[in-house]
């Protein structure tokens, strides 16, 4: 089943949907309710996301579009994955104001500024230059039909967009840091072409994106910005619906209205379950490309490593997918791979409950245990920040997350490597 014919499928039964998708936001919320702690937590936009992927099998099923076999296959692996996240994830504690702290200014140390600051500033240059090469060679995304097209060129772009996407984490973070030091005014420039480039990317959550960023950074460095999270915290409704306007802004780009744009949204939300709705209609995941479990966990490592060869690395099962549904050869976009239907394709019936389990037990644990941070350095707080977007992967787009673990192993490690020498180097000739 296409977009097209889901479409179709939705228009004739918008009522029955409406109903289903609001009896599965409400049950994730009795659900989820008391592990999130702020609306703000980046944690809410994947229980959206993934609430919405629940309705769409539920109304798939109610419109007998799909066999009970895979109705069932799905409501167990998802099951699962709850069942092992619950394991190991604990109720948050509440945001509370803290009497008596410091000031950030006692806090924020000046060697904090002199350590940071040189790398801070190579990184950023780098990552502005990376992102206006990538406009050069593929276009603003924003202005293009699929924003993923740069996915599709060659000549070592993916490479380029490997080093983009890791820039940016570090200067995501970095200058949420800096801002709070006396390079606070380099740090407002990095931060407008932030939200520029967060713009020109089409992403309807971008802006939305960089709120849940910051309220990261300030939990994650709770102890030296005290009271921060709390201020902040109280306007998360309304930076809930300032990013939500700004989703409908970068919508009205490609739409005729704002009526248009709302519908473009609403079905944005709903395509979350665009995986399931691609693979088990017509029994298309039977058609998938299966690899090797060995591939699937690591072969994007391997591929990297080039210890093997490209017809054997993991297949794109969204691109796959895409021109399955749609008869065409060259698809530049195509939905997110989810535990439930990427076990089932590369482990099998029984091997992709346990997957499942395991994804949702790898998010429990790093969730619960990526905050225990006092006097850490501020790089293990920078891969702590790391390490929680891309635990958020695991339900969402597994092969993701191992490629995100990937560049954090190669390429921060490198970046770090390479940046304690100078670091020592600059230490020893100034003694």
């Amino acid at each position: 089943m296409s977009y097209f014919d889901f479409g179709i499928l939705l228009y004739d039964n918008l009522k029955l949907y409406i109903v289903i998708f609001v009896c599965s936001i409400l049950f994730y919320y009795f659900l989820f309710r008391k592990y999130l702690n702020s609306i703000l937590d980046p944690f809410l936009i994947q229980l959206i996301f993934s609430s919405a992927g629940f309705s769409v099998v539920w109304f798939l099923f109610f419109t007998d579009s799909i066999s009970k076999f895979y109705f069932h296959q799905y409501l167990i692996s998802q099951i699962l994955f709850w069942i092992g996240f619950f394991l190991f994830a604990k109720r948050v504690r509440t945001i509370k104001k803290e009497e008596n702290s410091l000031s950030c200014n006692d806090r924020i140390s000046l060697s904090i500024a002199s350590r940071y600051y040189s790398f801070y500033i190579v990184i950023s240059i780098a990552y502005i230059l990376l992102q206006f090469y990538t406009y050069k060679v593929v276009g603003i995304p924003l202005f293009q039909e699929y924003r993923l097209a740069a996915v599709g060129v060659g000549g070592g772009f993916g490479l380029i967009n490997r080093f983009v996407g890791i820039f940016s984490i570090i200067v995501y973070y970095f200058t949420f840091l800096f801002l709070y030091t006396p390079h606070k005014n380099c740090a407002k420039i990095v931060m407008i072409f932030i939200v520029l480039f967060c713009l020109f990317s089409g992403s309807k959550s971008s802006i939305y994106g960089i709120f849940t960023y910051l309220f990261l950074f300030y939990l994650i460095n709770r102890d030296l910005l005290p009271n921060k999270l709390y201020h902040y915290n109280l306007y998360g409704v309304i930076l809930l619906i300032i990013g939500t306007l700004g989703a409908i802004v970068v919508l009205l780009f490609a739409s005729d209205s704002i009526s248009q744009a709302l519908e473009k949204l609403f079905f944005r939300v709903v395509s979350s379950g665009d995986i399931y709705y691609m693979s088990y209609c017509n029994e298309n995941i039977e058609q998938l490309t299966k690899v090797d479990w060995w591939i699937a966990l690591t072969g994007d490592l391997f591929r990297t490593f080039r210890l093997i060869p490209e017809n054997q690395a993991l297949p794109g099962m969204g691109f796959e997918l895409y021109n399955m549904v749609n008869g065409t050869t060259d698809a530049l976009a195509g939905p997110n791979p989810r535990h439930n239907v990427f076990g089932y394709v590369h482990f099998g019936l029984i091997g992709g409950f346990f997957y499942s389990f395991v994804c949702g037990m790898l998010l429990g644990y790093l969730r619960e245990n990526l905050f225990k941070n006092n006097h850490y350095s501020q790089y293990r707080r920078m891969i702590i920040f790391f390490l929680y977007l891309a635990c958020l992967k695991l339900e969402v787009d597994p092969p993701a997350f191992v490629s995100l673990i990937n560049d954090m192993l190669l390429l921060l490690t490198f970046l770090f490597f390479v940046e304690n020498i100078f670091f020592k180097l600059e230490s020893y000739q100034r003694h």
